[in-house]
């Protein structure tokens, strides 16, 4: 569907005070900058049955859970590992 809200603000306030969570983000996918990168805030989404998509930090170090497509020729087996582990075996910038 089409975007339902979007907010605008003035360049000295913090995007994060904007967002209040709750119930409203059952079934809505939210993106972010990385203004609003803090894990408390994804956590509150899950919990409230949403989704979000974010930037991720560079010094992220997440686990890898599963991977969703079976890659062929030279790839890397990614599930269960950390990201920080795996981004020097790669030879592109993305996973």
């Amino acid at each position: 569907g089409l975007p339902t809200r979007f907010q605008t603000t003035d360049a000295t306030t913090h995007e994060r005070s904007q967002l209040p969570t709750g119930e409203w983000v059952a079934g809505a996918l939210i993106l972010f900058d990385l203004g609003y990168y803090d894990f408390w805030l994804f956590d509150r989404i899950d919990a409230n049955d949403g989704w979000f998509v974010s930037r991720v930090k560079d010094n992220a170090d997440f686990e890898i859970v599963e991977e969703l497509r079976t890659w062929r020729g030279n790839s890397i087996p990614l599930g269960g590992q950390s990201l920080q582990a795996v981004l020097d075996d790669l030879q592109r910038q993305e996973i």
